[in-house]
């Protein structure tokens, strides 16, 4: 990605470019930097938020007992922090369950992870959140029912802040 000047010369806003020099293409992103920061999409908007006295583990057993889908499963290599996965009935249908409070850094070398002391949120403007559920469209209103009838304090992504 690179700032491109080509079009309009150096004293005016650039272009927001992709350059590929192994393969020799290019693709424009956007005519601006604005525009290019206006198109992101923010990964964790569309992640239920749960609060409370509330930890990934416990959220995902539960659902898994509500909604019958046997053990969830764990994987902390991915993303360097404890990911609860429940596999749901249909074609690649999942619920993840992972916590805001996360370590800051982390290693991984032949599958062991080793992580920072220190920590951060994924959420930094919301403190209050405990654990993110994350779903595939086929399992939101199922998950959303379940996490309701568990009397989970939550916030879903259509919800106003």
């Amino acid at each position: 990605m690179c700032f491109d000047y080509r079009l309009h010369g150096g004293l005016s806003e650039p272009a927001v470019t992709y350059v590929c020099c192994e393969s020799e293409c290019e693709e424009s992103i956007a005519p601006s930097f604005e525009d290019y920061l206006a198109s992101m999409e923010d990964p964790l908007a569309a992640h239920t938020r749960l609060y409370g006295e509330v930890d990934a583990e416990s959220v995902a057993r539960r659902l898994a007992d509500r909604l019958r889908t046997g053990t969830p499963t764990v994987d902390n290599v991915a993303h360097g922090y404890d990911q609860w996965r429940l596999r749901m009935p249909g074609d690649s249908q999942w619920i993840w369950c992972s916590p805001n409070r996360v370590p800051t850094g982390f290693d991984r070398v032949d599958y062991k992870v080793t992580t920072t002391e220190t920590t951060t949120l994924q959420l930094l403007e919301d403190p209050g959140c405990s654990v993110l559920v994350a779903v595939t469209d086929g399992s939101r209103s199922r998950c959303l029912d379940a996490l309701a009838a568990l009397g989970f304090e939550m916030r879903s992504p259509s919800d106003p802040p």
